[in-house]
């Protein structure tokens, strides 16, 4: 009883805070515990919002207006699909069951100093941020040139020049499966807040008991929505053209073998970043600027 009492005085004070907005909670169907960083999208995906660090979240008019049914996901959690009413807005997701155990990293007395992996160039060329209005990732396939499982102590991205810092953005890994980023390899949250524009920001991981596996994978970076206006910058008020969420990312022409760039909004269905599809943004040939530590 205190628990749903809870929930309903989190959903109250944050229509206090956007009367505007239809807030909601999502919720561990088992307990009735608040879930963190879920993902709220519409149907076609072309719009989605994420919970906050109580379970929150909240979703403006007009996407209120079209849509009537919900995709809502998060990690570690079976997704699941809800018809709402005007009423009824706490999502109660089940519990994913997993069929095999996370590998168990034997300490070393005297660890090996991790080697870095991926986009490491200190100079950046072009700046690209991310749309308001959604959840969006970019993956980019990161080999290991080891050949031997490791584990995952660091992530490394270089923030461009404009945008929000201390917003949350989310670090997930993903099977590489005939080029393409499959199943996921995190199988909790790993939210980092970019801290300094236009240098590399730094996140120490050896605590969160990542592996990196033989055959490498897709690291990706999601720039998470919580409908927050504090995180959302304009720079046409300033003569600019571009509107975003968080900070932007820059991109670099460092080359690497045989390249795998993947993005995509709201979960949806993974667009390679070739030339029919980077070329839009006049961003061909070139990588976001991501690497990471590992330990072998």
């Amino acid at each position: 009883m205190r628990q749903f009492i809870l929930v309903l005085l989190l959903i109250a004070t944050s229509n206090y805070s956007y009367a505007q907005d239809k807030s909601g909670m999502v919720l561990n169907v088992e307990n009735v515990t608040a879930i963190p960083y879920a993902l709220i999208t519409n149907i076609d995906r072309s719009f989605g919002v994420s919970s906050d660090s109580s379970g929150v979240f909240s979703i403006p008019p007009p996407e209120l207006e079209q849509a009537k049914k919900w995709i809502v996901s998060a990690i570690g959690f079976r997704a699941d699909t809800f018809q709402v009413s005007h009423s009824e807005w706490v999502f109660k997701l089940k519990k994913q069951v997993t069929t095999s155990a996370p590998t168990e990293f034997t300490k070393l007395k005297k660890p090996n100093k991790p080697i870095a992996i991926g986009i490491t160039s200190q100079g950046a060329s072009l700046r690209y941020g991310m749309p308001p209005n959604s959840n969006t990732e970019l993956a980019l396939f990161i080999e290991n040139p080891k050949n031997k499982t490791g584990q995952l102590t660091g992530f490394n991205l270089f923030i461009g020049n404009y945008g929000v810092l201390k917003t949350p953005c989310r670090v997930r890994l993903y099977q590489n499966q005939l080029g393409i980023p499959f199943t996921e390899i995190t199988t909790k949250n790993v939210i980092i807040f970019p801290y300094a524009l236009y240098q590399w920001n730094h996140f120490d991981l050896s605590e969160m008991g990542l592996e990196f596996p033989k055959e490498g994978c897709f690291v990706s970076i999601e720039w998470l929505n919580m409908n927050n206006p504090e995180h959302v910058y304009d720079l046409r008020k300033s003569g600019g053209s571009a509107v975003g969420i968080g900070p932007s990312i820059l991109l670099d022409s460092e080359t690497i073998a045989h390249p795998l760039l993947f993005g995509r909004s709201n979960e949806g269905l993974w667009e390679k970043r070739n030339k029919l599809v980077w070329n839009r943004f006049h961003l061909n040939g070139y990588s976001p600027n991501i690497h990471i530590n590992v330990v072998f």
